[in-house]
């Protein structure tokens, strides 16, 4: 692959779907999402992969409440998945780390409070959540649960700590450039209009024809009419649920 990508599963505490396919969101745990074969399908493609659970799913970055991390590693002959759970925990962070074998047997190997360089001083979690998640990610979520969206290390970090515009491509609607941002189409009918399943996104990833760019660009517009652009789009609009998206 010529990019590295980073893949999301966005899902909310509030969410009877996410909480059927996730449950607690501990590897190893029964649910679809959570399962060996599941994710190792996903991380054999070379991806990172995430997932960022909330406490609503009204899509703002406050309202996380877990960040999850999955990797692989080979330990005598046999490949795990490794889970990093940072998760908030009286309103300061705490990691869990688990690690996961074929056997689907889950051993929790660590739990470490997270705190500031040389102090010992807890990191609050939402100052935690504002050094991972970029501002910008809120553009394209808060429309629909469970969504999965698509972006770059690249794109992730600048916009994290310079602030630049983030590019991410969700499983649903279409991504809209406006005024050199990037944001999700809360058009109804473009959220029903395209939709792409995990595999295919896994599939394009792995032959490097995944195309990772906006597919609608708006003309700059005045704040007045764009305000007025906005309603005419979200008047009526309802939270939209899916069954599996994968």
């Amino acid at each position: 692959m010529s990019e590295e990508y980073l893949l999301f599963f966005l899902t909310s505490e509030d969410c009877g779907v996410c909480q059927h396919f996730r449950g607690n969101g501990i590897i190893g745990n029964e649910k679809e999402y959570m399962k060996y074969d599941k994710i190792r399908n996903i991380l054999d493609k070379g991806v990172t992969f995430f997932n960022i659970h909330s406490s609503i799913r009204n899509g703002k970055n406050s309202n996380i409440i877990d960040i999850s991390k999955f990797s692989l590693r080979e330990h005598k002959g046999e490949t795990k998945i490794i889970q990093e759970k940072c998760y908030k925990y009286q309103d300061k962070t705490r990691v869990l780390i688990l690690e996961m074998g074929k056997d689907k047997k889950t051993i929790a190997t660590d739990t470490i409070t997270v705190r500031e360089d040389k102090g010992e001083k807890e990191i609050a979690w939402i100052d935690y959540v504002k050094r991972h998640i970029p501002q910008k990610l809120e553009n394209f979520t808060g429309l629909y649960v469970p969504e999965i969206l698509v972006t770059t290390k690249n794109s992730w970090i600048n916009s994290m700590e310079k602030s630049l515009p983030l590019l991410a491509i969700p499983d649903r609607s279409y991504v809209v450039k406006r005024n050199s941002d990037y944001f999700i189409s809360k058009n109804p009918k473009d959220v029903h209009q395209r939709v792409v399943k995990l595999e295919k996104i896994l599939e394009e990833i792995e032959k490097n024809t995944f195309v990772f760019r906006e597919h609608k660009t708006e003309t700059e517009k005045t704040p007045e009419n764009q305000k007025n652009k906005e309603k005419q789009n979200i008047k009526g609009f309802r939270y939209v649920y899916y069954d599996d998206p994968v």
